[in-house]
């Protein structure tokens, strides 16, 4: 990841604040706590991260965004998450595949009866 990537993250990741606290984007700084600074509930954490989701493909756990709980500390989970993941897209394709080979396997072998 270079450092454009990391300035995208990081403007996602303030305007995802910013939608969900009407917290001015120019007023965030990394070390601010995302609970004690700006109130961010586990409900604005869980759309935080939704909105991160649909805005860089990654996918960063609520376990995983409690470990960082700061400004900063989010712009690094989505950064490890994006250099260390296949895209949502991807993700979710996968297991929908292993779904449907689990079904197939899982269905009685159909009997043509005359």
């Amino acid at each position: 990841m270079d450092h454009a990537d990391h300035d995208r993250v990081r403007a996602a990741v303030k305007v995802a604040i910013e939608s969900i606290r009407r917290i001015h984007i120019d007023v965030l700084r990394d070390d601010q706590h995302l609970a004690d600074d700006f109130g961010v509930t586990s409900l604005d954490m869980i759309e935080i991260l939704l909105d991160l989701e649909d805005a860089l493909g990654v996918r960063v756990s609520l376990e995983g965004a409690a470990q960082a709980p700061t400004v900063g500390g989010m712009v690094d989970a989505f950064m490890i998450a994006s250099a260390t993941a296949t895209s949502v897209d991807s993700a979710y394709e996968s297991r929908a595949d292993k779904t449907l080979r689990r079904d197939r396997e899982l269905q009685p072998p159909s009997s043509t009866s005359e």
